[in-house]
């Protein structure tokens, strides 16, 4: 079963004849080999990529396909969710190839029966496409960047192929967008929105900081221009002695003493509604 990235394994290449990562002969010219990997993912993005394609296979059932292509989706569907008796297993074959025209990564699917009975036990193969599609990034600073998903899984038998799901639109090519250039991993991908996340909360926080110190600024200001006016009606002005005023009194949070030329005086402290100087006790 696969439920995490950790769960897809590479294919045996004793048994395929070559690395997923690797060469193999190419399908046309006996003389020429082609590239298994054909992009900078490395093996993490690939195991990403096939774990989270599991879910495309959530809304797939036997009736939706007939004949040798039911029994490769039913071996598939086995292979993530054990639905079958857990008999099959997943591995990748090929890295993610051909990505200017059809992109896809090839997985290899493997049966067991086993017979109880002269424990023995046979195997069945099943080859498939899993299709993937370039995701436009859109965050900042990444804006020639996109990212491979998986959108469907195709099996060949006999020249008939079988789908699912059957798309509208076939999968985007890695250069079907001018702004692609380069692909990015998933980590790659987390590790700069987290930047950017980081970046977003030193911005607010310093913000927020130069915006308390521009209302103390102001606050201290208005205050300050109370005690004029309070010495110009009333002729009393601070007291200043045993640390008085309080710091705290042009944060407008507690009370200030005024007196007049005799010491005699009150509290005053800041009325944020009124905008004012008033008396308190």
């Amino acid at each position: 079963m696969i439920t995490m990235p950790e769960d897809v394994l590479q294919a045996n290449e004793g048994e395929v004849g070559f690395s997923w990562d690797g060469t193999s002969p190419h399908p046309v010219y006996a003389d020429a080999t082609v590239k298994n990997k054909d992009t900078t993912m490395n093996w993490a993005e690939h195991q990403r990529i096939v774990c989270s394609a599991g879910k495309l296979l959530t809304s797939w059932t036997a009736d939706e396909h007939t004949g040798k292509g039911k029994k490769a989706f039913r071996a598939l569907k086995d292979a993530y969710d054990g639905s079958n008796k857990q008999r099959a297993v997943l591995r990748v074959s090929k890295g993610i190839h051909q990505p200017e025209t059809n992109p896809h990564l090839q997985l290899r699917v493997v049966e067991t029966f086993f017979n109880n009975e002269d424990n023995t036990s046979r195997s069945v193969n099943y080859t498939f496409h899993l299709d993937v599609s370039a995701t436009e990034i859109t965050s900042p600073g990444l804006v020639d960047r996109f990212q491979w998903d998986g959108v469907r899984f195709s099996y060949e038998d006999e020249n008939n192929w079988y789908r699912w799901p059957v798309l509208a639109v076939p999968p985007r090519a890695k250069n079907s967008s001018a702004s692609r250039r380069a692909s990015i991993s998933y980590a790659s991908l987390q590790t700069h929105l987290n930047d950017l996340a980081e970046q977003e909360k030193k911005r607010l926080r310093q913000e927020a900081l130069d915006q308390q110190k521009l209302q103390a600024q102001t606050l201290e200001a208005k205050i300050n221009q109370e005690l004029v006016r309070l010495k110009q009606e009333e002729q009393v002005e601070l007291r200043r002695r045993n640390n008085e005023p309080s710091p705290k009194f042009f944060k407008g949070t507690t009370k200030a003493y005024v007196v007049n030329k005799y010491s005699k005086g009150y509290y005053v402290i800041w009325d944020e509604k009124t905008q004012k100087l008033i008396k308190t006790i």
